[in-house]
């Protein structure tokens, strides 16, 4: 939601994450770049701590999806999501993000976040299926 109000530095910034079964979202992603969060300890790491907000915010800016394990820690940034989206039916007007999402959702048992970059709109997916949607 910080991300959504604030962007980074007042500049709106659109991301996604993938949370839970992150060996699964893992095994059907690939990294974009280095993963930037290798090397990291797993407890630095954690969404909820809000000394890592900065280093999410900025990474938020680059391409690609957040992976975060089921316990809150972020395994990867900046990947890019290759589940099947054959079978994918989300509505006109939502972006890639929005669509790989959908699809890894529905290729796993994750949740799956997406902040839009023009207005801030978060939307969740599970199963394939927007869950819910605030602006």
């Amino acid at each position: 939601m910080e991300i959504s109000r604030e962007g980074r530095e007042g500049k709106p910034v659109g991301t996604s994450f993938i949370i839970g079964n992150s060996k699964d979202v893992l095994a059907k992603s690939k990294q974009l770049i280095h993963n930037p969060v290798e090397g990291i300890s797993a407890k630095e790491r954690m969404i909820t701590d809000p000394e890592f907000s900065n280093t999410i915010k900025e990474l938020a800016q680059l391409d690609g999806a957040f992976v975060v394990s089921g316990g809150g820690v972020v395994e990867a940034a900046c990947g890019f999501l290759i589940a099947d989206a054959s079978n994918v039916s989300i509505p006109k007007g939502l972006g890639t993000k929005h669509f790989s999402v959908a699809a890894m959702t529905m290729a796993t048992k994750a949740i799956g976040i997406v902040v839009s970059e023009s207005g801030g709109r978060i939307m969740i997916f599970k199963d394939g299926k927007i869950l819910s949607s605030s602006s």
